[in-house]
């Protein structure tokens, strides 16, 4: 039990919670960029922060691609379905702390609450497993509602990121609606993701007022 509860964390710790960091704190920088264009085109900074948000952009596609990477066989990885993997594989080792927090979660995901009443830790083990296999997007050769945007997103990073192939013109594209995904309450970490922003936002408060100190008064005529 000890060794898998490690396992889990290092997963979930040095994994999952890194990549939704990321992805949180990036889109933060790019909103707070995004409410600037058009300073920052008029002060010549439009290149830069421009580029910026190239880099961004790309740094959200990689993490959300690595949350809800498949398991490998060969290399060992840090995702929510690797999770999910050594949960299904250890369902009969894991004893449930708290099963009314589990419980309140699996009847969100759509369990029946007479359903559970009788079940075991393993059986609400698995039970989790199987709704969040279902909630999840994958990359596969469906183009469902939920895997069409990772397998675009899946595209973009084995064609345009990790490798500099000739991209096709009708390469599926995808709008930030679609990629947006939503943390469910308020994860640990989230404040510290949106520091960056609110620096960023001091920075253009202030270059804001020094160039309204600079700036020379108009002539009176």
């Amino acid at each position: 039990m000890e060794d898998l509860v490690k396992e889990l964390k290092d997963v979930i710790s040095n994994g999952v919670a890194v990549d939704i960091f990321t992805v949180d704190q990036c889109i933060s920088l790019l909103d707070e960029i995004g409410s600037h264009t058009e300073v920052l085109n008029s002060q010549g900074f439009g290149n830069l922060f421009g580029s910026l948000q190239g880099y961004l952009t790309q740094q959200i596609i990689l993490a959300i691609t690595k949350t809800f990477e498949q398991p490998k066989t060969k290399y060992p990885i840090r995702s929510i379905p690797r999770a999910l993997e050594i949960l299904e594989r250890d369902a009969e080792k894991i004893t449930i702390t708290d099963r009314q927090i589990l419980k309140k979660r699996l009847l969100e995901m759509g369990a029946c609450r007479q359903y559970l009443k009788s079940k075991t830790d393993s059986e609400l083990t698995k039970l989790l497993v199987s709704l969040s296999r279902k909630e999840m997007p994958s990359v596969d050769t469906d183009n469902t509602l939920l895997s069409r945007p990772m397998n675009a997103l899946k595209a973009m990073r084995d064609k345009q990121i990790a490798h500099h192939e000739v991209v096709v013109e009708d390469m599926e594209q995808i709008t930030w609606e679609e990629i947006d995904y939503e943390i469910d309450n308020k994860y640990i970490l989230m404040d510290d993701a949106k520091k960056a922003s609110k620096a960023l936002n001091q920075l253009f408060r202030k270059a804001a007022t020094n160039v309204r100190r600079n700036k020379m008064p108009s002539q009176i005529s």
